[in-house]
């Protein structure tokens, strides 16, 4: 599994397609991930994004 990196300046969300890329996941992975409590995701306008913080924890976890 790949390790989390994330730019300082790219904010505190991620989005579905990066957080798949990331885990080297389909997104609808990401989603089920997202349904069953594993990463922390909120909607924005209707688009999910997902905390990279919880996104962090889970990479961390994985190693």
């Amino acid at each position: 599994m790949k390790h989390a990196t994330f730019h300082a300046n790219s904010g505190p969300f991620a989005t579905v397609s990066e957080t798949a890329k990331t885990f080297n996941v389909t997104e609808r992975t990401i989603r089920a991930w997202i349904k069953t409590g594993i990463l922390a995701a909120i909607k924005v306008g209707g688009v999910v994004r997902i905390s990279r913080n919880s996104v962090q924890r889970i990479a961390e976890g994985a190693k």
